[in-house]
């Protein structure tokens, strides 16, 4: 849809220990602390995730308020979103195309029925919202996480769809942006992380997307599938981010080496959040299960045997000089778990980028 914009970040050399450092917009921001020669730590991030997303929305999208019914979307009720529009249908017998690009009663009835798949990305019958002739929202009870079954409690995803191809699968607001993240290790090690994000291909979002279209192949055998390169992006409030980032870090029997991230002091204002799962429980005896991500030595979010993953919101304090104006700073992000058990956590990052 042409608005996933992705900038590689190199890592940085102290000279002493290789160390990867998440630079919002410039690692040329870090300099004048990389040679001071404090740090003496490694960190970890997976390789492929120092990349920053485009936060756009969606163009030709009529919003309208509840009591219009342009598109009937509830922009009130959204936040962190993915969209994507279907396009146009073609048809020997109607060559101006004129067909709706996805039959919505039909997309209603399938989402409102159990998955036919017992390992689909939604783990039953989704629920109406609001219901229209042709539009519909439709909230689905999604897998957080692959591999646990039921002990990790269902996210809840709202899908929009209309006759006229539009999809826009969003958290409700207030929802931690994090909250798209899911857990997947298969094909990887879970130790290493590097199922944790996988590029973001396996959120929430997408995952919650190709529900409503593999309900509406049966009538439009053009639908296909999308990932996430097919989709854009949107946090309907907080308009003023137009970029984000997501990234993770792993921890076992103990806490884990910290991730860097620095933020310019061009950046007015960042929307962080975090979560952390579980991964594997090896705890013996009684001893208390639990797993935290802290940031900048606070905790930030934690999961216990009860929840197994949480995700949560959480503020970034900035130095500012005697004007108020922000300095660059620098954070740092671990994960730590209890016993010999292994927690993976991510930290997801929206902010305003100067100059776009």
């Amino acid at each position: 849809m042409g608005v996933r914009q992705k900038t590689s970040l190199e890592p940085v050399s102290t000279g002493w220990v290789i160390q990867r450092i998440i630079a919002i917009v410039a690692v040329a921001a870090v300099a004048s602390w990389l040679t001071d020669g404090s740090p003496a730590e490694g960190a970890h991030l997976d390789t492929g995730m120092e990349s920053i997303f485009a936060l756009q929305a969606p163009v030709h999208f009529a919003v309208s308020g509840q009591d219009e019914d342009k598109t009937a979307f509830r922009e009130d009720e959204a936040g962190f979103s993915a969209y994507y529009r279907v396009p146009m249908r073609s048809d020997d017998n109607d060559p101006s195309g004129g067909l709706p690009r996805l039959n919505v009663a039909a997309i209603t009835g399938a989402l409102l029925d159990d998955p036919e798949d017992t390992n689909a990305a939604r783990i039953g019958p989704g629920s109406p919202q609001h219901l229209g002739s042709n539009f519909g929202i439709v909230e689905l009870p999604m897998h957080p996480a692959v591999g646990f079954g039921g002990l990790v409690q269902r996210r809840n995803v709202t899908v929009y769809f209309d006759d006229r191809g539009w999809v826009v699968a969003y958290l409700p607001a207030g929802e931690p942006a994090a909250a798209i993240w899911r857990y997947d290790a298969i094909g990887s090690n879970p130790l290493d992380g590097s199922g944790a994000t996988e590029h973001l291909e396996q959120n929430l979002l997408v995952l919650a997307i190709n529900e409503v279209l593999n309900a509406g192949t049966a009538h439009n055998p053009e639908l296909s599938t999308v990932s996430h390169n097919d989709v854009g992006y949107y946090d309907w409030q907080n308009a003023e981010c137009n970029a984000f980032l997501l990234f993770n870090n792993v921890a076992e029997a103990g806490t884990s080496q910290p991730v860097h991230f620095v933020i310019p002091p061009a950046i007015a204002d960042v929307q962080a959040s975090t979560a952390v799962l579980i991964t594997s429980r090896y705890s013996i005896g009684g001893d208390p299960v639990s797993a935290s991500v802290v940031l900048d030595g606070q905790t930030a979010v934690t999961a216990d045997a009860t929840t197994l993953l949480d995700v949560a919101k959480f503020d970034i304090t900035r130095p500012a000089d005697e004007n108020g104006d922000h300095q660059t700073s620098l954070h740092k992000m671990s994960v730590t778990v209890s016993g010999n058990d292994t927690a993976t956590g991510v930290v997801m990052l929206l902010y305003s980028k100067p100059g776009s």
